[in-house]
């Protein structure tokens, strides 16, 4: 059975994106992310699922730092459409509840929600499941998980307000990781290709004016669109940034090879982290 890693309890978001590339998996539930990637690294797992941006409360920075310091590569993505419901046990009455608990993520995706009941004691925790987990097994009527739908139903908890969280479209995007690259067949000629792969390049460029610019031009000039970019600061420089980007790109393309070619003499650092199908949206 194939061994998957994640941040996370069974129910978790992270669970059900798991689910998505492996129906049938062994779960390796971890309490942080430096140990998903650990156990990765270790072999004690065949792959991990991570999230790595969410569409209310933007990047996971901590996720960008772990994929810097190990030569993974991403080879899926999945959008999973998070819904958060508030649980707690069977006795429970909203009324009732005055500490709620959740991830930190978490907790930042139903800000309006908690702002309408101010009554409301806010716990971080270290995972969404594992709150609901908790709740489940203190038993105390007063407390409550922000949790998904299968986090509540594994720890046999009653929904008490349903879709809690701010954004109706709240995404978070998972990257599936593996210790070796995904092989694409994928032709240049394949009709509508260059939409239906997305490139995540890793790079570092000398701190002067326009050279960002220049980089980023390269794209352009091969038509590629760019669908993110994110900066991070390089630990140990005066104020020098690492950049993350993700390009549309068939990777067997002429255009993309070409671009990658030349980007080479762009930049002092240049990393693929994956070539790997755009993710389906999925319901949680």
């Amino acid at each position: 059975m194939i061994k998957v890693s994640i941040q996370g309890m069974p129910g978790s978001f992270s669970h059900i994106a798991a689910e998505h590339f492996f129906p049938d998996l062994q779960l390796i539930c971890n309490t942080d992310f430096k140990s998903t990637f650990a156990s990765l690294a270790q072999e004690v797992a065949d792959f991990a699922v991570v999230p790595i941006e969410n569409s209310t409360i933007g990047s996971i920075i901590e996720n960008y730092t772990w994929l810097t310091n190990y030569p993974f590569h991403v080879i899926g993505e999945v959008f999973i459409k998070v819904n958060f419901h508030l649980a707690a046990i069977k006795e429970s009455l909203l009324s009732e509840i005055t500490e709620v608990y959740s991830h930190a993520a978490g907790l930042g995706q139903i800000v309006n929600f908690l702002a309408e009941h101010p009554n409301l004691k806010i716990v971080e925790y270290f995972d969404t499941a594992g709150a609901a987990q908790m709740v489940a097994e203190t038993k105390k009527r007063i407390f409550a998980a922000a949790c998904s739908r299968k986090a509540a139903q594994i720890n046999g908890l009653k929904i008490i307000k349903e879709n809690i969280h701010d954004n109706p479209k709240n995404f978070t995007r998972f990257f599936l990781l593996s210790k070796t690259p995904l092989k694409s067949k994928q032709q240049d000629s394949s009709p509508g290709s260059a939409s239906q792969y997305r490139t995540s390049l890793q790079f570092e460029i000398s701190h002067r004016s326009g050279s960002l610019s220049e980089f980023l031009t390269l794209f352009a000039n091969q038509g590629l669109s760019l669908t993110k970019i994110e900066s991070r600061p390089i630990p140990s420089t005066d104020w020098e940034y690492r950049f993350y980007i993700d390009v549309l790109s068939n990777p067997e393309s002429m255009a993309m090879k070409l671009c990658l070619e030349e980007a080479k003499s762009k930049c002092s650092h240049l990393r693929v982290l994956g070539q790997y199908p755009i993710g389906a949206q999925i319901e949680s």
